[in-house]
């Protein structure tokens, strides 16, 4: 019944710390969270490099014109501003960051090649 390490949501994991039964070691982020600015980087606390975060993002077809894309990442990144939605996204640990399509693009195609060469590395294969 126990789990000697694992990874969670900051979100999921923080109801369990008070008691003591569950203790947080390190964020998997590049920074340390303002939500619980006391927990080291996984980099900070003994892997140097180590780099994983969460994100979410709004995705459209390629087809969608590129005026209602940008009309709708406005949207998006003013909504990101309202007190409310960073109180939200503060509460379990996230940090509401908005950007451009050009941007959020340029991030997808960095995650993909981080992971792809982690995954060559490690001669992991998928077997269906």
């Amino acid at each position: 019944g126990d789990v000697q390490v694992g990874f969670g949501t900051l979100f999921g994991v923080r109801p369990h710390l008070p008691s003591g039964r569950l203790r947080a070691l390190a964020v998997t982020a590049g920074k340390r969270t303002p939500a619980a600015p006391e927990l080291p980087t996984v980099s900070e606390a003994g892997v140097p490099g180590y780099e994983v975060d969460q994100w979410y993002g709004v995705l459209t077809s390629a087809k969608v014109p590129a005026s209602i894309v940008r009309k709708l990442s406005a949207a998006i990144n003013e909504a990101l501003k309202s007190p409310d939605v960073v109180k939200r996204f503060s509460a379990d640990g996230s940090t509401a960051t908005g950007s451009t399509p050009e941007q959020f693009s340029a991030h997808i195609q960095r995650e993909i090649a981080k992971w792809r060469k982690l995954v060559k590395e490690a001669g992991l294969e998928l077997r269906v």
